[in-house]
């Protein structure tokens, strides 16, 4: 793979002339700083990615379009979708700052998700980004994805297995049929309505009597490879580990990363 030179930066004019921005990475930015997480940047450097270009997602458009960028890289975060793009009725408290809020970046990942579309871009969206990008592609979500709160498990780094099935690019990527995961979403993808997506893997966990919530899909209808993930492979893949697991979501950021630049 030769030296890598692992290199980051927000975006400005100046610097696009001097790098060659490899993949572009959503975060809100203000004064020239982001307040994306160091696992993103972390799991990118250790997958062999060189370049990392952040663009500010309430200027998301006017970014994409100076930055030309290889791939784009979606994070995870919360956002308020519009009630079409769910399929059941389960409602849950709601606090006005933090829809407004999810207003915003719902529309930062829609324009970023058609920009990836328009120019047939590989695309990973993470967490709230891949049920954006799921109903995108025709998908219906759910509010809840279990009767109770969540399926969510804040700080746990294993708390299940997932299932990954075979002829996916998930399994092909990992060559394995499972991978011990973190839970760190309320809302999920309705596994009887995946509208035009393939579905990767689901969890092994018993949720509602059930077995099997969605937690990798392909979306095609964005572009030839559109990977959302409704796990956190970057808090994984940056862990100073050489455990199977961690090496496995680093496969997981250098397979997509390698399909933009083979070089990798």
């Amino acid at each position: 793979m030769g030296k890598i030179l692992f290199r980051e930066s927000c975006w400005n004019p100046e610097a696009l002339d001097a790098r060659q921005p490899r993949i572009a990475v959503m975060a809100s930015v203000e004064n020239g700083k982001h307040d994306l997480g160091d696992s993103y940047m972390e799991a990118l450097k250790r997958a062999g990615v060189t370049d990392v270009i952040i663009y500010d997602w309430y200027k998301v458009k006017e970014h994409l379009e100076m930055i030309k960028p290889g791939a784009i890289l979606l994070p995870s975060g919360a956002s308020t979708s519009p009630e079409s793009f769910y399929g059941d009725e389960r409602k849950p408290k709601s606090n006005p700052h933090v829809v407004n809020l999810g207003c915003e970046r719902h529309q930062a990942y829609q324009q970023s998700i058609e920009y990836a579309k328009a120019h047939n871009l590989p695309i990973m969206g993470i967490n709230g980004a891949a049920q954006i990008m799921a109903a995108y592609c025709g998908a219906k979500l759910l509010r809840k994805v279990c009767e109770k709160d969540s399926h969510k498990v804040p700080g746990e780094l294993w708390v299940h297995d997932l299932k990954i099935m075979e002829n996916t690019w998930l399994r092909k990527a990992l060559n394995r049929p499972k991978l011990t995961v973190n839970s760190g979403h309320i809302e999920g993808i309705d596994p009887e309505n995946v509208g035009g997506c393939q579905i990767m893997a689901v969890s092994c966990d018993e949720i509602d009597g059930k077995v099997g919530v969605i937690e990798a899909l392909m979306c095609p209808g964005i572009s030839d490879l559109a990977i959302a993930l409704q796990f956190n492979p970057e808090d994984i893949a940056a862990i100073d580990s050489n455990c199977a697991e961690a090496i496995s979501c680093r496969d997981i950021f250098r397979a997509f990363a390698r399909t933009a630049f083979p070089e990798i």
